[in-house]
């Protein structure tokens, strides 16, 4: 937020707001709904699964 601020020229702040807030905050609620679930994911498990298995570009590497 910092950076974006800095960049920008405005002033920015993060506000953490719950799935519901993200769906009503939304002009279509289908849409809201998507971008909240996405959120939520993107924390748990997380893009890699959680548990440490995502292969890496360096895993891959020590495999040579």
């Amino acid at each position: 937020m910092r950076l974006w601020s800095e960049v920008t020229g405005r002033k920015g702040r993060y506000e953490e707001i719950s799935w519901d807030g993200v769906v009503g905050a939304a002009q279509d609620r289908a849409f809201g709904e998507e971008l909240a679930d996405m959120f939520a994911y993107s924390s748990n498990p997380g893009y890699d699964g959680g548990d440490g298995s995502l292969l890496k570009a360096a895993d891959l590497r020590k495999l040579r």
